[in-house]
């Protein structure tokens, strides 16, 4: 399972492995949280989250959860979460999750929706690295809506901005619809002169 923590400025995908750990072990409700927001948006304390989660943290390297299936990664990932809802000042934090990586359509989405998913959606596409440059070049193959185009062409500037990746979206300027050409040129515009 997947849930994406969102703060005002930014957010974190926590990806970790489900683990078995009793209801009542320290820092369970953590776990509750997770699958209180399970498809459907759930606000959250900020506070509320570091208290259990480091809880959580602190139980499963107790020897008898420490060897457990997947607990490893999971801390890790908790770790990494408890980085995120420290490095943020949001009094509370909205969680998502979901079952499935999102879909690169889900990734454009967010990313064209703005309102800080789209740091959600450049984090995602930045840790696939190349793959995720293959990924966003794909879409621009495909008969998308024009927010999404457009999103897949801020984010291949954003995240890889070589001389490839210029040229590429220049080439696509050239071959998509006039409507949309003019926007995909002044992108490349403004991202190539900073």
């Amino acid at each position: 399972m997947f849930t994406r923590f969102q703060a005002l400025s930014q957010s974190h995908l926590f990806d970790a492995p489900l683990i078995k750990i009793p209801p009542s072990t320290e820092g369970a409700q953590f776990l509750a949280a997770l699958g209180g927001a399970y498809e459907f948006e759930e606000e959250q304390l900020r506070s509320h989250l570091i208290q259990a989660a480091t809880e959580l943290r602190l139980s499963l390297q107790q020897p008898d959860l420490q060897g457990g299936r997947g607990v490893p990664e999971f801390v890790t990932s908790l770790s990494a979460v408890l980085d995120f809802l420290n490095s943020v000042d949001d009094a509370t934090v909205l969680l998502y999750s979901f079952d499935s990586a999102p879909s690169i359509d889900d990734v454009l989405e967010a990313f064209a929706s703005g309102a800080g998913a789209n740091d959600w959606a450049l984090e995602e596409i930045g840790n696939k690295g190349t793959e995720g440059r293959q990924l966003l070049l794909s879409a621009l193959q495909q008969q998308l809506p024009k927010d999404r185009l457009l999103a897949a062409v801020s984010m291949l500037l954003i995240l890889f901005r070589d001389e490839a990746t210029i040229a590429e979206a220049k080439r696509f300027a050239h071959s998509c619809a006039p409507e949309i050409a003019n926007e995909v040129a002044q992108l490349v515009a403004a991202y190539t002169s900073i």
